[in-house]
């Protein structure tokens, strides 16, 4: 199979699959240090499959990457770890439910235009780090991701309240511990 057929056949399927993909490696991930990797390892697994058995070979490229970024993350933790992670199947169609007023505080909310210097987006890294797992999750996802909150608590298995509360409270949190008054951090 020729190169230009492989790379062409491969960024469709990447083009078609990273963003879900990566939405739920984080989701399952015990580290989010950990997703860049495994997400690395999915698509280079992927690349090698269809280098070795041709471009018709993965009919649902969907389910596939699914399949092999389950597949990765089971490996990717150690046999204690392995039992912490619940990696279940995620229904692929998302019920639309409708969004209240509360929803949209979180979307207008940008963790950049609230902090005016790059020492205090440090800042707030280094305080989002110290979150429990859960919400360091929700946060990548709503905010580096951009997936709704519906959409969160469907990859989480948990219920919409959880992220919001998660959510709100978080920033509530950073307001009051990173408040800018002319350049300088509240005490």
């Amino acid at each position: 199979m020729g190169k230009n057929v492989l790379e062409e056949v491969f960024n469709e399927i990447y083009n078609n699959t990273n963003q879900s993909t990566l939405a739920f490696i984080t989701a399952k991930c015990c580290n989010l240090n950990d997703v860049n990797d495994i997400f690395q390892e999915t698509y280079t697994e992927i690349y090698s499959t269809i280098n070795k058995k041709g471009p018709n070979y993965i009919e649902n490229a969907e389910a596939f990457t699914r399949k092999i970024a389950k597949q990765k993350l089971y490996h990717y933790y150690s046999a204690k770890e392995r039992l912490k992670i619940q990696i279940s199947n995620i229904q692929t169609d998302i019920n639309d439910e409708e969004v209240d007023l509360t929803d949209s505080i979180a979307m207008d909310y940008s963790l950049e235009d609230e902090f005016l210097g790059k020492e205090q987006i440090s800042e707030v890294a280094n305080f989002l780090k110290e979150k429990d797992l859960l919400t360091r999750k929700i946060f990548h996802l709503f905010y580096s991701l951009d997936k709704q909150i519906p959409e969160i608590a469907e990859l989480l298995s948990i219920n919409q309240s959880t992220v919001k509360n998660k959510i709100y409270r978080t920033i509530n949190e950073i307001r009051k511990n990173f408040k800018v008054k002319e350049g300088a951090r509240s005490e």
